[in-house]
């Protein structure tokens, strides 16, 4: 499962949206809890006002039926996505701030005077809506990365994980992925990864429970930059890991080994031509 939601704050107009990127496989429990080294990018940035956040099976599939809308109106796109079955979207446009839950079973549904949005496992939405809640004197964008943050990262209920992504414009600021920062310690998270390994394939070890006792686990949501804003790049610090997403093919995660933040990002540009923003 999974959790998207869209926020217009009624202040500023400003939409933001945010999700995790837990993978859910439902005969291998094992590769379920690769939940920071088999991650989905599950909010596609189709350009500067339009953003296009999803849940369901397969998310290879989707991801990359989400990216060939890329350049449509949002009416071609909202018809678009009515016709993949199996799956939940939310669209969010950024001038006029304006916000849809759609599927195929239940069609097109606006929720711009409501303020909300969402897709993926309902129990998980209903206490997101009552820790959002708590804070109305805060930014919308400021309540959902916290909000999305304490339950990935602390509550984790089954069905969602991983990586806190979120994306966020205005009325004079294009839609952006927005940079994290996240300090798991042991006691918050249920699964992680062990370090730099000797392994054949190149590949992290991956434990049930963390075995962390001398610092947390440092996870990075790097942000795409010119030439490529829409490219994304998630980074543990610890084990020297990372993965990019490039901006035109979100399907296809890049594994990027590097010893810092900075040479990853060095190396998504060099070696597969994508910007993000320095680390």
């Amino acid at each position: 499962m999974t959790l998207v939601v869209a926020v217009i704050d009624q202040v500023t107009g400003a939409v933001s949206v945010g999700a995790d990127s837990k993978v859910t496989w439902a005969l291998d429990e094992s590769r379920t809890r690769r939940v920071y080294t088999e991650p989905a990018l599950k909010i596609v940035c189709l350009g500067d006002d339009l953003v296009v956040g999803y849940a369901g099976d397969g998310p290879d599939v989707l991801a990359s039926a989400v990216a060939s809308l890329r350049g449509r109106g949002i009416d071609e796109v909202l018809e678009g996505l009515t016709l993949i079955k199996g799956a939940s979207f939310v669209v969010a446009h950024r001038e006029p701030a304006r916000i849809w839950s759609v599927s195929a079973e239940q069609g097109v549904e606006e929720r711009t005077v409501i303020g909300r949005a969402w897709a993926g496992d309902r129990s998980v939405f209903a206490r997101f809506q009552a820790r959002f809640d708590d804070f109305r004197d805060d930014s919308a964008l400021f309540r959902l990365q916290s909000t999305m943050q304490q339950i990935i990262h602390l509550v984790r209920p089954e069905s969602v994980g991983g990586y806190t992504i979120l994306v966020s414009g205005n009325a004079t600021e294009p839609f952006r992925y927005a940079p994290l920062r996240s300090e798991l310690w042991p006691e918050s998270v249920a699964a992680t990864v062990t370090g730099l390994t000797g392994n054949p394939d190149r590949t992290v070890n991956f434990t049930g429970r963390s075995a962390f006792t001398e610092g947390p686990l440092v996870l990075h949501v790097i942000p795409g930059n010119a030439p490529t804003p829409g490219a994304l790049g998630v980074y543990i610090e610890n084990a020297g890991l990372g993965y990019l997403y490039p901006e035109r093919k979100p399907a296809q995660r890049v594994q990027v080994r590097a010893d810092a933040l900075e040479e990853f990002v060095r190396l998504a540009e060099i070696e597969h031509g994508q910007s993000l923003l320095p680390g």
